[in-house]
């Protein structure tokens, strides 16, 4: 199951859930102010190989553009 970040509209509060795919949160309540209706947001992601960590955001393809 893919990690999803959801914010708290009101109260700008941020919440990692596991969640199946095509699921929103539009059904989740906020832990701080309970208020229903998150909004997912766009996590940045990291990466190790060989032993560097790299901060993602970007395809992951291996093409090099010049």
């Amino acid at each position: 199951m893919p990690l999803y970040e959801y914010r708290c509209p009101d109260c700008d509060e941020r919440v990692e859930l596991f969640q199946r795919m095509g699921e929103n949160g539009s059904v989740l309540e906020c832990p701080k102010c309970r208020r229903s209706g998150l909004e997912r947001i766009h996590s940045r992601f990291a990466s190790a190989s060989g032993g560097a960590i790299r901060s993602g955001g970007g395809c992951a393809t291996g093409s090099r553009f010049t």
